[in-house]
């Protein structure tokens, strides 16, 4: 990655000329300082297990499974002991890139750089889209440089920054009329069967465009989409629903009840049972 991450140990990645990845492993007893100064970049820490207790610029913030942390240009990252081990995966994004992905969306020059803010809740079907482009650097090379970009396109779209309010709060504003009609079909579908051909079908456009008019302007492909707003669905319906966990995902869309266990751990970092009877929260630091 570089040596804004002191004193934790890499286990894989890579680092291009605008962006980096890597995994790190940390053990309890770690403290290291980070500043995004060096290289004039964003860093984005997703947590892959365990807590990180981490703080920026006098903010602070537990980086777990569900909540990642964004550090602008400048600001010092102190990464304190936490009560045991965890993993991260850490993104360099350059300063150059954000600003080229921001222009493009402006349709003009910004003027200045946007500074996010630190929280990016992964719970929320847009942090949940940002942090599966992440994980998806490493694992389509071939498609690295196109994947970045989504990343960035995302992030601005859907995580808080100083120049949000000159974008649209609807995402889908910024792409073509055809994906608009799209996300609608999949709205009002979502409890039916619904395939990549059908959404093409609706936005009366190829199945191949419609997919790349997804993950420009959205961050997902359309069948990810679909997937996340059923699990969304099923999350807002169980802690009041009285009927059984399996019923409530059937009428979300879901045929396979294996899979959608699945999808719903790996999504909100529980199983549904959990979000069924929620613990109390822990306190924050």
């Amino acid at each position: 990655m570089s040596s804004a991450l002191l004193s934790r140990r890499p286990v894989g990645g890579f680092a291009e000329d605008e962006f980096a990845i890597g995994f790190f492993a940390s053990g309890p007893g770690l403290e290291a300082i980070a500043s995004a100064q060096r290289e004039s970049s964003y860093l984005l820490v997703f947590g892959i297990f365990g807590e990180l207790p981490l703080e920026r610029s006098g903010q602070r913030l537990r980086v777990t499974s569900s909540v990642a942390a964004v550090v602008n240009p400048g600001e010092r990252m102190v990464l304190q002991p936490g009560g045991g081990p965890a993993g991260t995966l850490v993104v360099r994004l350059c300063r150059r890139l954000v600003r080229r992905e921001l222009a493009a969306l402006l349709g003009r020059e910004a003027g200045t750089d946007p500074r996010f803010a630190l929280a990016l809740d992964l719970a929320r079907p847009t942090g949940a889209g940002i942090r599966d482009l992440a994980h998806g650097l490493l694992a389509r090379p071939a498609d690295r440089e196109t994947e970045v970009r989504s990343l960035v396109t995302s992030l601005l779209l859907a995580h808080r920054h100083t120049h949000s309010g000159l974008l649209p709060e609807d995402p889908a504003q910024l792409g073509p009329p055809y994906l608009a009609r799209a996300v609608e079909y999949i709205e009002s579908h979502l409890a039916e069967r619904i395939t990549l051909g059908d959404v093409a079908r609706a936005a009366g456009r190829s199945a191949r465009t419609v997919d790349a008019a997804f993950r420009e302007h959205l961050g997902v492909s359309p069948m990810t989409h679909v997937r996340n707003l059923r699990l969304d669905r099923v999350r807002a319906a169980l802690p009041a629903s009285r009927q059984k966990t399996g019923v409530i995902a059937l009428n979300a869309g879901f045929t396979h009840l294996g899979r959608f266990a699945a999808a719903y751990r790996e999504r909100f970092g529980e199983l549904p049972s959990a979000t069924r009877r929620p613990t109390p929260m822990k306190g924050g630091m």
